[in-house]
């Protein structure tokens, strides 16, 4: 019989292509991908970054006064192979329990037979590639539908990182796009110790009930946050030292098996829906404290040189980039051919750790410290909602007939451009950013001029910032 302890201190853990052809497959793929999204599993919405995407709101057009002028997509690649690190920790756990001949619960049998697959090298699988398609196509339909939708698009200049998954993720995307408007395109981690606190206050329960028929609830099981893990009263001869890390391991195993046999996993059967609200935050505390301002006060300096970028496109001024000292690419963005300012969609692909530090430089999501024991039921950082598998940030400028207050429009003024903001579909309330006398229609419309002129200030500390982060700037 196999049964489990807990045994954890504070720890650091490590934390890295093939091409895939379109064919007729893609179609199969994508309605798979929309009727998982339908049935909405807590695997693919509760689990952190690794987390699948889902819209947080309907897509809310703008008034009819308004043209669209500019789009600008920060794009996560889709759903991918662990990497190299998390996959070498999830191995060592799926050492300690597989190939046993007797489990205390049922729902771990499968183990008995489990031989992992899953890979190492953070390749895009096919429903990570189904997903971009989608968005590109999503895009296509959204921004360049209609008999003049070509005319205004024209091509997108798509840009990525060098690595595999993004690149290809880039590629997909453009798939989706040209099927959409028939288009030419070109185309070692440290576990925080919120983590480990928080980790401490709920895994003893999951712990304790994997080694028995008995449902234990959060409260019987932990005697106090600050105790670190309690004593289990063990009822079975224990050979198996099962650690905090273990048991996020297996929700880690949960999401990408099932995103690679495109099915729910039987590793998701090891958990009880109530605590994927835990897992969850497990993955809000280690993004917070790694990632976004200001759980990781330097983080915003990282997000300098895009936003520099997006002024520049914004604003058409290219003065934006060649002041920047922190990354932007000089060589690069002094090329009007390779950074251009004359087209109507602009898609980056990127990845999460890079997006975030551009929501909190624009001043998106900047909750006060979440609390490693206590989570808040109200806070606007959840890592699944902002930076999922296939998650994204669209900055739109809009040109509007007229000086826009609030549903009404005073031609007499001549047109104005204003800017809005939209994270995996819901549209941001930029009145914090731009200030309350600056925005409109409930605070989700700014005048460009005002976000400018935010982002100028925002830019400015930031890249003080920057100076403290020991990095060399780009040429």
């Amino acid at each position: 019989m196999i049964a489990f302890t807990s045994s954890e201190k504070r720890r650091t853990v490590a934390t890295g292509a093939p091409s895939w052809t379109w064919t007729a497959t893609i179609l199969t793929m994508v309605l798979a991908s929309e009727l998982a999204s339908a049935v909405d599993p807590l695997y693919m919405t509760n689990s952190g970054q690794n987390s699948a995407y889902f819209p947080l709101a309907q897509y809310k057009k703008y008034d009819e006064q308004c043209g669209m002028q500019q789009i600008n997509l920060l794009q996560l690649s889709g759903a991918r192979e662990p990497a190299s690190n998390p996959s070498a920790s999830m191995q060592a756990t799926l050492a300690k329990v597989v190939n046993k001949t007797q489990y205390a619960r049922s729902e771990m049998a499968f183990l008995a037979n489990y031989t992992y697959k899953l890979g190492d090298d953070a390749n895009l699988i096919p429903f990570g590639a189904a997903q971009l398609y989608d968005a590109g196509l999503s895009i296509g339909k959204r921004y360049c539908s209609g008999p003049l939708g070509k005319v205004f698009c024209g091509t997108p200049f798509l840009r990525s990182s060098a690595a595999a998954r993004v690149r290809e993720s880039a590629g997909n995307w453009s798939s989706g796009f040209l099927a959409s408007q028939y288009t030419k395109t070109k185309i070692e981690t440290t576990v925080s110790d919120a983590q480990d606190e928080w980790r401490a206050v709920w895994t003893p329960a999951v712990v304790q009930r994997l080694q028995s028929e008995e449902n234990y609830g959060l409260n019987s099981t932990v005697s106090s946050p600050q105790s670190g893990i309690t004593e289990l009263p063990l009822t079975q001869q224990t050979d198996v030292q099962m650690t905090l890390q273990d048991v996020l391991n297996f929700a880690y195993l949960c999401a990408f098996d099932s995103y690679a046999i495109n099915a729910t996993s039987p590793f998701c059967g090891l958990f009880k829906s109530y605590e994927w609200a835990y897992i969850e935050y497990d993955g809000d505390l280690d993004k917070y404290y790694g990632n976004a301002y200001p759980g990781a006060p330097l983080s915003r300096s990282q997000g300098v040189g895009y936003v520099n970028e997006l002024l520049a496109r914004l604003t058409s001024d290219r003065s934006y980039i060649d002041k920047d000292t922190t990354q932007v690419n000089h060589t690069i963005d002094s090329n009007s051919t390779l950074f251009p300012l004359d087209k109507f969609i602009y898609a980056d692909f990127t990845y999460d750790n890079q997006l975030l530090p551009v929501m909190s430089l624009i001043g998106l999501f900047q909750d006060a410290p979440l609390s490693p024991t206590l989570p808040c039921p109200m806070r606007s950082f959840v890592a699944s909602k902002l930076v999922p598998f296939a998650g994204r940030m669209v900055v739109e400028r809009l040109r509007c007939s007229g000086s826009y207050e609030d549903g009404f429009f005073s031609f007499f003024k001549g047109p104005s451009e204003y800017v809005r903001i939209l994270v995996n579909d819901q549209v941001m309330d930029l009145s914090s950013v731009c200030g309350k006398d600056e925005v409109l229609t409930s605070g989700t419309v700014c005048r460009l001029s005002a976000f400018t002129k935010a982002m100028e200030k925002a830019t400015a500390t930031a890249t003080k910032e920057f100076a403290k982060c020991g990095f060399t700037p780009s040429n």
